[in-house]
């Protein structure tokens, strides 16, 4: 089954408080056939904290514009659904893979310091500076997108690991026409579904990562992980609330703090830019032994 849309779902856990998050592919939709007053349609699906263990029922109601939650018998907390809709996005499947993913990140990053030192600013309040840290994001997915889907295209180990391992892709099921009529059918549809996922969901991309090419994406220090984790929660008040957390307070982005960001990006960057360097190398050494015995 084709993925045409995702649901992202976010609350505080009633029994720990952490951040709790939920991605799924299996909301209602209003019932536009209903009149005015009936349109609404509400499902409960039970949502785990990876903090705690603690279950919870979320009640969504699919309203006519839009999607709204609560914690079941407790609709005082809140749930913030995000409606992710691919289906606009079929161009992206006719994409050839870039080329030069680390060239394409150098080059943009490079342009984001200069940015930085011109614009940012000191106060941890500043509009400039949300707008820089989502920016300097957008930058990251950019080469994660480009160098996974070059990978998935490229090697057969890689597109049969990531399938392995993807909850999605795992379970797919296709019809045997399908792949008899196209040789390509299945290294399309994995790279279709990648060229959609959300790369700033770095506990995913660590996941496939560390299945697909042995690597882990995020570091293995706490502290860096824990600010690489939590910048993600800081890019979606800066998206979808501008810059304001939960309870409506302005979350603090400085300058030094995009910075050190940004120097956190740029070592995972390179790491994962070495690790694809070796394994070309690898696959470059292979080939010519391969040679080297037939002749």
């Amino acid at each position: 089954m084709e993925i045409k849309e995702e649901f992202q779902l976010l609350y505080r856990c009633p029994v720990c408080g952490d951040p709790c998050e939920a991605w799924t592919v299996n909301l209602p939709h209003p019932n536009l056939s209903a009149d005015g007053e009936n349109v609404e349609v509400s499902t409960v699906l039970e949502v785990e904290c990876e903090s705690c263990g603690q279950s919870s029922d979320v009640t969504v109601t699919a309203h006519l514009l839009h999607w709204s939650g609560h914690i079941s018998g407790d609709p005082n907390t809140i749930v913030e659904i995000t409606h992710h809709d691919y289906r606009e996005d079929e161009w992206l499947e006719e994409l050839e893979p870039e080329a030069h993913p680390y060239s394409n990140y150098t080059d943009a990053i490079s342009e984001w310091r200069k940015l930085l030192n011109e614009l940012g600013e000191a106060s941890e309040t500043s509009g400039r500076n949300r707008m820089l840290l989502v920016q300097l994001f957008s930058i990251l997915e950019a080469y994660l997108s480009d160098a996974v889907v070059g990978l998935a295209h490229q090697k057969d180990a890689v597109l049969k690991s990531i399938i392995r391992w993807h909850p999605d892709l795992k379970s797919e099921q296709v019809s045997l026409v399908s792949v008899a009529e196209n040789p390509n059918f299945v290294r399309e549809l994995v790279v279709a579904k990648l060229r959609r996922t959300q790369f700033h969901r770095f506990e995913h991309v660590n996941g496939m990562l560390r299945a697909a090419i042995d690597l882990h994406f995020l570091p293995s220090d706490k502290s860096a992980r824990d600010k690489a984790i939590e910048a993600t929660k800081i890019r979606h008040a800066c998206v979808h609330r501008n810059g304001r957390d939960q309870n409506g307070r302005i979350v603090g982005i400085t300058r030094d703090y995009l910075k050190g960001l940004a120097d956190l990006f740029n070592r995972r960057v390179n790491e994962l830019d070495r690790h694809i360097a070796k394994m070309e190398e690898e696959s470059r050494r292979d080939v010519f032994i391969d040679d080297l015995v037939d002749f």
